[in-house]
């Protein structure tokens, strides 16, 4: 059987915190309520959404692709991350992964490559 001199230096199984020893168990258990207790600070705190009005334009030789050219303005505008989910996960006008979109609306007119739509939405983060 080994003694605690035989085994050389290894690493003591005790830290030193401010004067206190605590045990590799103490200190995962501390670790553990003090991420508890951040949670539940994090969901007692009141929700504020942050949420950005933003406009964008697009030109198209359709309705459709100057609707769909104006709105990917305003997710790009918004947030770069976003935009990218949006483009692989099916791209669809008035869908924005992790916003709710609020107010969308066009203004479209014959112009530019066939159709040009003016487009306005509010984008608010999700919790």
């Amino acid at each position: 059987m080994c003694k605690l001199g035989d085994l050389g230096h290894s690493a003591p199984d005790r830290f030193l915190v401010l004067g206190d020893a605590v045990t590799p168990r103490k200190a995962r258990l501390g670790g553990a309520v003090l991420a508890a207790l951040i949670a539940v600070l994090a969901a007692r705190s009141p929700a504020h959404a942050q949420c950005t009005t933003i406009g964008g334009k697009g030109t198209g030789g359709s309705l459709d692709s100057a609707q769909f050219q104006a709105y990917e303005a305003m997710l790009q505008g918004t947030d770069l991350g976003m935009w990218a989910n949006w483009m692989v996960t099916g791209a669809k006008v008035g869908v924005a992964p992790g916003y709710r979109v609020d107010g969308l609306k066009f203004k479209c007119s014959p112009g530019g490559m066939g159709q040009e739509c003016h487009a306005r939405a509010t984008f608010c983060k999700k919790a």
